[in-house]
């Protein structure tokens, strides 16, 4: 009977590393599904290429559910920076953008800067996508917490009690 806050304090602390391997696994498929395709877009050398990458960036956006909402802790600083539909939309109007590059002439100024202009939007384009994991899993902190608290006083009975 010592132990039972000790060994619930464990359970407690596995279940919380579980949840935070959980986290770690959303995380890497949520950079392999919108993070590497939106950079992949940024150094792409042609058009075609560049619209193949944010095709995969917007099916990441909709598989994942990202194209609307917000992605702020508890609704705190809900703006245009953190609105999952305004970088959806941005999305969508660089993909329409790259087909009217695609008709340019490579060697006009217009196809250059056309390019150049949509490589600084995606260079600047915020999808949040990894703070809207963080604060899907922010849980798993209560659950670190409660474990320490049950190890911490069980701990401390048994150390009273000897």
């Amino acid at each position: 009977m010592k132990w039972v806050l000790v060994v619930a304090g464990g359970v407690v602390l596995i279940i919380a590393m579980i949840a935070n391997a959980n986290c770690v696994s959303k995380a890497l498929e949520l950079g392999r599904d919108i993070g590497g395709p939106l950079n992949r877009s940024q150094v792409a050398a042609k058009p075609a290429e560049m619209d193949k990458y944010m095709a995969q960036v917007q099916q990441g956006m909709e598989k994942y559910g990202l194209t609307k909402g917000y992605w702020t802790w508890f609704g705190i600083n809900q703006n245009v920076d953190t609105d999952f539909s305004v970088a959806y939309q941005s999305v969508l109007n660089i993909r329409e953008r790259l087909v009217t590059i695609m008709s340019f002439d490579p060697t006009s100024t217009q196809y250059q800067v056309g390019l150049d202009d949509i490589r600084g939007t995606i260079r600047e384009l915020h999808i949040g996508q990894q703070s809207w994991n963080n604060y899907q899993h922010s849980w798993i902190l209560l659950v670190y917490a409660a474990a320490v608290v049950l190890l911490f006083v069980g701990l401390a009975r048994l150390y009273v009690d000897s």
